[in-house]
């Protein structure tokens, strides 16, 4: 998968993938329900924007996008 692909490419990195890299690998996690490993991959892509508001609102958006889904699962699980 997409995720996969990511995950080994950031593991290659050392975990340095540019913000669009990591927003990426967000929205392909954020696509298989991988939503906790999703939200931590958008919290770094919005570290690795620094400066850049286009990295950073598509970061912040893929970290409600995760965030509202576990609260989906949670809603769901009750």
């Amino acid at each position: 998968t997409g995720a996969e692909a990511y995950e080994r490419a950031h593991a290659l990195s050392q975990g340095k993938l540019d913000a669009s890299q990591l927003c990426s690998y967000a929205t392909s996690l954020n696509a298989i329900g991988r939503y906790d490993e999703a939200l931590k991959i958008a919290q770094a892509a919005g570290q690795a924007a620094a400066d850049d508001r286009t990295w950073m609102a598509a970061a912040a958006n893929h970290q409600a996008r995760a965030l509202l889904a576990r609260l989906d699962r949670f809603r769901d699980q009750r």
